[in-house]
């Protein structure tokens, strides 16, 4: 039977806490409850280099929010604080649910250049505007070699939802530049997920 996060088999076979990766339970349940989303935790997870249950640099929003949803970790963290966090998981689900967020407006195209980056071969991702008119954002790597490429993302992202992206995570209601240069440290790409990775000063300036 795998054993669950946090939790250790000792040398008589009984299941305890694992007093180090406890540490880091307790950490997401305190930083979710001081008002970070489950990417923004994931960012702090990264900056701190706390590797995942599954032994990888990044943390999965999926994977903390089955964290938090976990009974099991009434013993690490106590039955009042994880109650706490179930509240504030419904709280969040109403807020979700009942108000939708207004579309943002934009203001710059540059700041983008050097801040999205790929998140399987680590060259930038380039803008290009087709024929169309739209605008999108592709790893420079694709764009450069085409099939010939050695990297295999061929995620496109456009530029509106990128921006928009961005400013639900800001809460930014226009894009500002400034501000995005400011706190953003980058932006990484895959074709599983989009990981926003804040400078660490700004880490818990950022609030729901």
């Amino acid at each position: 039977m795998m054993i669950q996060y946090g939790y250790l088999k000792d040398m008589n076979g009984e299941i305890r806490i694992d007093e180090e990766k406890a540490k880091t339970v307790r950490l997401i349940f305190n930083l979710y409850l001081e008002g970070l989303s489950l990417n923004r935790i994931a960012a702090y997870l990264f900056h701190e280099k706390i590797a995942s249950p599954s032994g990888k640099e990044k943390w999965t929003a999926q994977a903390i929010d089955n964290l938090l949803s976990n009974q099991k970790y009434t013993y690490i963290v106590s039955p009042e604080i994880y109650v706490k966090a179930q509240l504030e998981k419904q709280k969040r689900t109403n807020q979700s649910s009942d108000h939708k967020r207004k579309t943002v407006r934009y203001n710059s195209n540059d700041v983008l250049s050097g801040l999205l980056v790929c998140g399987e071969c680590g060259r930038n991702y380039r803008r290009i505007t087709r024929k169309d008119g739209n605008i999108v954002w592709r790893c420079a790597d694709r764009v450069d070699n085409g099939r010939q490429a050695t990297c295999q993302n061929i995620y496109t992202i456009s530029e509106d939802e990128i921006k928009n992206i961005i400013c639900n995570y800001l809460e930014m209601e226009k894009f500002d530049d400034v501000t995005v240069k400011n706190c953003l440290e980058r932006i990484e790409i895959s074709r599983d997920e989009i990981v926003l990775i804040p400078k660490l000063e700004h880490i818990f300036d950022i609030h729901l």
